[in-house]
């Protein structure tokens, strides 16, 4: 799996099988350079990542991280709610599981969007994103199939954060 001149290492193994999802990433050091190899030009933001799986939320928020992002953590819809509440316009985004006991991510999206009708969402769903996507478009600002990679949660979040705020 080596590059030629270059040297492959490992950042993090995230195996999170929790919710299906595995997050793999590697850094490539060439000639003294270290660059994320599943990561564009990175804008930072703060992140809002609501998953009701613990191990989940921390995997998520280690490789986020490590990409430059601040992240808070809900284990709710209702806890989320407060956070967005507390932090208002400064949250640049909010990765947002579909399926949680108390208050589902549909239930928290209508109450995020109240609340604040520009703020960026990103969906995280194992549940058919075709037929969510339909439903929601003009809400979030994409749909993350699960499970996913380091490379696919990366790339959606530096697309949601380049996406203008509605509103």
């Amino acid at each position: 799996m080596g590059m030629e001149g270059g040297i492959l290492h490992d950042l993090y193994h995230l195996a999170i099988l929790s919710s299906h999802l595995i997050c793999w990433g590697a850094s490539e050091v060439t000639r003294g350079v270290s660059t994320i190899m599943c990561s564009g030009s990175s804008r930072q933001g703060l992140i809002l990542v609501v998953d009701d799986e613990r191990a989940l939320r921390q995997a998520i928020r280690t490789l986020l991280e490590s990409e430059g992002h601040q992240v808070l953590e809900a284990a709710n819809g209702r806890d989320a709610l407060e956070i967005v509440q507390e932090h208002g316009v400064r949250i640049d985004l909010v990765l947002l599981d579909l399926q949680m006991p108390e208050m589902d991510g549909g239930e928290t999206l209508a109450a995020l969007r109240a609340i604040d009708p520009s703020i960026r969402i990103l969906l995280s769903s194992g549940f058919d994103t075709v037929e969510i996507l339909d439903r929601v478009r003009d809400q979030v600002s994409g749909v993350l199939s699960k499970p996913f990679r380091a490379a696919e949660l990366l790339r959606a979040v530096q697309e949601a954060l380049a996406a203008p705020r509605v509103g």
